[in-house]
């Protein structure tokens, strides 16, 4: 019998890993809704926990903990969960290369100039 509660929290964990990219974005959805509501919620999105607890005395803002069951790990922004499930790319990598490729015509340009 243990074996057999052992066997269906493996597959919990299992179904919980492999979201399908709907399932993600769901899971994503729902901590922007609790977010947006402004009130201390808690629930569970495809395991995922989600939990928002507003500060005293700060009309609505709070601070947002999802949890992803597969590690553990706590995240604490909308953004965060993103990145986590692979919705979303680190904006350094975005913002590094913008600049890179502005900066290295300029810097082209001014080189020739200054030399």
């Amino acid at each position: 019998p243990g074996g057999g509660a052992a066997a269906a929290e493996g597959g919990g964990e299992a179904g919980a890993a492999e979201l399908t990219a709907a399932e993600a974005r769901e899971v994503v959805e729902a901590a922007q809704a609790v977010r947006k509501a402004g009130k201390s919620a808690k629930q569970a999105v495809h395991g995922w926990q989600i939990e928002l607890t507003v500060r005293a005395n700060a009309r609505g803002r709070g601070d947002l903990c999802v949890l992803d069951p597969r590690d553990g790990q706590k995240l604490h922004s909308v953004v965060a969960v993103e990145r986590k499930l692979g919705l979303s790319s680190p904006p350094t990598s975005d913002a590094e290369g913008g600049a890179e490729a502005e900066g290295g015509a300029k810097g082209g340009a001014e080189g020739g100039a200054e030399a």
